[in-house]
């Protein structure tokens, strides 16, 4: 099978939502040089393999054609011609689950833009893609999250005690050879998280599939990395924007869609919670197209969050709306993940 290449380009899909993503460099576009050997994984920003250095690859969609004539963009199915395509932008990552001595160390590290909070809940997602070539698949991926980096000279036993936030279940054999599969799941932080590691953790990863003379090569693709916090209740705090979760609108319009409303239920609740409360609800975009037309988009999908919660019964002259267009974006324009982060929804107090 092979598949041609496509280059996605993301801009207002079929919906637009708004999530506060914490994880830097999400989908990988971000890097200090184009790899250009095996060894490429220093090349992408904020990521670094902690474990099976030589295993795990960086792949980009600007890098220079191999000698071989394969491009480095277009992953080999660990041997084959047969390339996989990044689930959205131009790069992606690798990580080898399983080898033929059967050591399944092969992890990478990512980062946070801050500490998680003490009891808050945060839900953890990526999505994972199996090499072609690949006689055999596995169940075994974890994302474990600690206050500290981790090691890389250590004894395996380390990441063998460690115990995953979140991890896929052990029927969940990962096959799809073409799409995408996301593996998710919800936690509470402990407080002062800030890394984050991918890959499996358990000292013999569950295996699925070929024959017994089948090599035990398990190898996936990894794209589109994300945490965002689960709110139960809001907490707004003096002179600091509050971005909201999952506020989505139709495409290059400002009509709400269903998926916005639970979030919006719950500030119309902490709106109740406290009566002397007054708020500015702030729309941003990305600097992808005209400025007046994105600033326009911006001031009405602030008038339609202000009039929901004014139809929830909240008193219209505690709600200001402001559209802001692309002048303050929260992250740089220049990757799909930042211009993603820049199209927001925020609330801050007013004095």
């Amino acid at each position: 099978m092979n598949i041609n290449f496509l280059l996605i380009v993301l801009f207002w899909a079929s919906s637009t939502s708004f999530a506060q993503n914490l994880v830097k460099n999400p989908s990988f576009e971000e890097h200090s040089c184009l790899p250009k050997e095996m060894s490429n994984f220093h090349c992408v920003n904020y990521w670094k393999s902690v474990k099976g250095v030589d295993l795990n690859f960086y792949y980009h969609a600007d890098a220079p054609p191999r000698s071989e004539g394969l491009v480095w963009f277009k992953p080999p199915t660990f041997g084959g011609y047969l390339y996989q395509e990044p689930r959205t932008g131009d790069a992606i990552i690798s990580i080898c689950v399983s080898n033929l001595l059967q050591q399944s160390y092969y992890i990478v590290q990512g980062m946070l833009t801050e500490s998680l909070k003490a009891g808050h809940k945060y839900h953890a997602e990526l999505y994972v893609n199996l090499a072609d070539d690949c006689p055999q698949t596995s169940s075994s991926f974890q994302i474990c999250f600690s206050d500290s980096m981790f090691p890389s000279m250590v004894s395996m036993s380390y990441y063998h005690n460690l115990r995953p936030q979140v991890a896929n279940s052990d029927t969940n054999f990962i096959t799809d050879k073409v799409g995408w599969t996301k593996i998710s799941g919800t936690f509470t932080a402990s407080g002062g998280e800030r890394f984050f590691a991918l890959g499996n953790f358990k000292p013999k990863p569950i295996l699925h599939g070929g024959a017994p003379e089948d090599s035990k090569f398990v190898y996936f693709f990894v794209d589109d990395v994300s945490v965002t916090e689960v709110r139960d209740s809001f907490i707004i705090e003096p002179d600091k924007p509050l971005v909201l979760n999952n506020i989505v609108f139709a495409t290059g319009k400002a009509e709400l869609l269903s998926a916005s409303f639970a979030e919006l239920d719950k500030l119309q609740s902490y709106l109740v919670s406290n009566p002397a409360v007054k708020l500015e609800i702030a729309g941003h975009t990305d600097n992808v197209g005209n400025a007046a037309a994105n600033l326009s988009l911006s001031q009405n999908r602030a008038e339609s969050v202000r009039k929901y919660l004014t139809d929830k019964g909240i008193s219209p002259d505690r709600l200001t709306a402001k559209g802001y267009g692309d002048i303050l974006p929260a992250a740089p324009n220049d990757t799909p993940a930042g211009r993603a982060q820049n199209r927001r929804v925020e609330v801050k107090l007013l004095k």
